[in-house]
């Protein structure tokens, strides 16, 4: 009798271990997996607002070479320029609307004078 005692205890331990065990892996990768999406946003969004920044930089060289205050950048006519800069700018908005506040403080803290 004692030794079918021992034998179900034995047999109740390892059933337990071997959830505990399953449970733990489960959540690990699981958390792993998640963690591996959210890299990914965050590579799109990064992406998407570096992009959005360079353009409106490209266009706003464009616009004062037009005004004559740059020299190695091709001018574009002032108009359709206004109109693509702000273009870019509501794409610059959106895409800054998308990243993370840390990433914001980042990129626009003030350097030193």
């Amino acid at each position: 009798m004692a030794a079918q005692v021992f034998t179900l205890l034995g047999v109740m331990v390892g059933a337990f271990t071997s959830y505990l065990t399953s449970a733990f892996n489960e959540r690990t990768r699981s958390r792993r997996e998640q963690n591996q999406r959210w890299a990914e946003k965050r590579l799109d969004t990064y992406t998407e607002f570096i992009a959005s920044i360079k353009e409106f930089t490209t266009l706003t060289r464009a616009l004062a070479a037009t005004a004559g205050l740059v020299d190695r950048t091709p001018p574009i006519d002032r108009d359709e320029g206004l109109e693509l800069l702000r273009r870019a700018e509501l794409a610059r908005g959106r895409a800054m609307e998308r990243c993370p506040y840390w990433l914001m403080r980042r990129l626009f803290a003030r350097q030193g004078p």
